[in-house]
């Protein structure tokens, strides 16, 4: 299996502190880039496991969409909210 570590991430699961300086992981001799979150699949997972961030990136695409949605509605004169549920779960 080949790894390519220009893509590969690496997330450390704690339960707070801060990285140590000397801590460094690395695979066949190359070190991994560390980061404090990733997102992956559409959810961010942060070091702390804990759902702040990635409730608000969501939050945020739920208002864009919602924003989208009434700026339809403006240009199409009223949509009906039967429509409105349709497009916002696609």
């Amino acid at each position: 299996m080949n790894v390519s570590l220009q893509n590969s991430k690496l997330v450390l699961f704690r339960n707070g502190g801060i990285i140590k300086k000397p801590e460094k992981w690395c695979y066949k001799g190359k070190f991994l880039n560390i980061l404090s979150n990733y997102k992956y699949l559409g959810i961010v997972f942060s070091c702390l496991l804990k759902w702040n961030m990635a409730h608000d990136a969501l939050a945020k695409q739920a208002t864009k969409a919602v924003i989208k949605l009434q700026n339809l509605e403006s240009l199409c004169n009223g949509i009906p909210y039967s429509t409105y549920f349709i497009l916002f779960d696609r």
